[in-house]
């Protein structure tokens, strides 16, 4: 089969965890060489609705394609060819208001008309798909993103002592990985560690780069006593992906707050490398990840608990949740993508 590729998330019209997913899939797809994956970028300075809507049917016309791979929710409408959607997440189903537009509910609900299969990345998109399109004829296709495996093999105590090293600090450490923006709660998880009793002693690191919410989480962790630390400030070289895996691996546990986690690719990377990770409840992640910790992070005591269960990890307890994530690999998606396109009429 001939395809295209919507490959406008790397064009700056995805969030990171979007340009992720499209980035990693697109190179396994290709990589497999089982059909001819052609790749659609926008020019540059083009919006992403003169692409969606009429550059990219032209380019589809022109190529000669037999189907077009949306890797977000949007919809080229006047594509001749099958069109596959992808729905990375519903944020308005957990009360998240960051992404939870209009136009991402219209196309959310467009695509499980116009669209020949939708593609979700876990199990609790999936979830919260039918609880939107309950009447819908089509339930969309589970199809959890990779990356397991390209991550770098790290003895968990070099690396504690390296970036400890590195950071200035001698205590162990939490770890927030990746963006900062408000979705993430960054100043609110700062709330929830200063009023958890487990959290005492320990510091906070924070991998990305500088933002508000980091901000506002500094200033509210010099009032609570909580000892915050902006790694992207501090090391004396950007944080690429030896250095992440080393800042993961060295960590006593890896936290996120967000309320809504389409795939949530920090807690695959934590338990990749045998790192606790302690997630939101009901954001999502535990029921891609279920060696996630998953709880109530507003709740001083089931925090120090999860704290404490993580703290006191033993090394044949961090090998099973390196072994519990070993299946999500970029191979496996892109095979799976490839069944569901061959699977169309």
């Amino acid at each position: 089969m001939r395809l295209g590729f919507d490959l406008s998330p790397l064009a700056g019209f995805g969030s990171p965890g979007v340009q992720r997913a499209t980035r990693g899939l697109f190179a396994a797809l290709r990589a497999r060489q089982a059909h001819e994956w052609l790749p659609l970028e926008p020019p540059p300075g083009v919006g992403s609705l003169r692409w969606r809507q009429w550059l990219l049917p032209q380019r589809a016309r022109q190529l000669g394609l037999e189907g077009l791979h949306c890797s977000v929710s949007a919809l080229p409408l006047a594509a001749a060819v099958p069109l596959l959607q992808t729905v990375q997440e519903l944020p308005w189903r957990r009360f998240e208001p960051e992404g939870s537009d209009l136009a991402h509910r219209a196309w959310v609900r467009l695509g499980a008309r116009r669209a020949a299969a939708v593609l979700v990345p876990s199990p609790a998109t999936l979830a919260d798909w039918r609880a939107e399109l309950p009447r819908a004829a089509r339930a969309p296709e589970l199809v959890p993103w990779g990356g397991a495996e390209s991550l770098p093999r790290l003895e968990p105590e070099a690396a504690r002592d390296e970036v400890r090293r590195r950071l200035g600090i001698g205590s162990p450490y939490l770890l927030f990985p990746g963006s900062t923006r408000p979705k993430k709660r960054l100043p609110e998880l700062v709330r929830f560690l200063a009023a958890a009793p487990a959290a005492r002693g320990l510091a906070l690191v924070v991998s990305g780069p500088p933002s508000p919410s980091l901000g506002a989480a500094a200033r509210e962790a010099e009032r609570s006593g909580l000892h915050l630390i902006s790694a992207d400030s501090r090391l004396d070289r950007p944080i690429g992906d030896e250095l992440l895996a080393a800042l993961i691996a060295g960590a006593a546990a890896v936290l996120s707050a967000a309320r809504s986690e389409g795939f949530g690719f920090p807690i695959l990377e934590a338990l990749a490398l045998g790192t606790p990770a302690l997630v939101q409840a009901g954001s999502g992640p535990e029921l891609s990840f279920q060696a996630a910790l998953a709880v109530d992070l507003a709740d001083p005591a089931a925090l120090s608990e999860a704290l404490g269960r993580a703290l006191s990890l033993g090394s044949a307890e961090r090998r099973e949740l390196v072994a519990s994530v070993a299946g999500f690999t970029w191979e496996r998606a892109a095979a799976a993508v490839e069944a569901l396109w061959e699977r169309l009429p």
